[in-house]
């Protein structure tokens, strides 16, 4: 969760570097892709714990938390999609 929130963090700043024109914003938008693919990692290894545990838990539980997984996954890949667009408006 904390991995997803400082993906999303990133985005303000790179916005405001739009408007300052700092050299900093490439760095930043690297900076959401690192972090995207860092979150990728985990919430691979958490669907392998979850699959690994899921004999013992309550089956309406386990799809809850495998719903709740993919959403923070669809989080993170949109902050990137938004990361590369403003790379995009930044280039032209």
């Amino acid at each position: 969760m904390r991995a997803v929130f400082s993906c999303i963090c990133f985005i303000p700043p790179i916005v405001d570097a739009l408007y300052r024109q700092d050299r900093d914003q490439i760095e930043m938008i690297a900076g959401v892709r690192r972090s995207e693919h860092n979150i990728d990692s985990i919430l691979l290894r958490t669907k392998r714990t979850l699959f690994e545990n899921e004999k013992g838990m309550d089956p309406v539980s386990v799809m809850y938390w495998y719903q709740l997984i993919d959403l923070l996954g669809s989080i993170s890949d949109q902050a990137e999609n938004v990361a590369d667009r403003l790379l995009l408006f930044i280039s032209k």
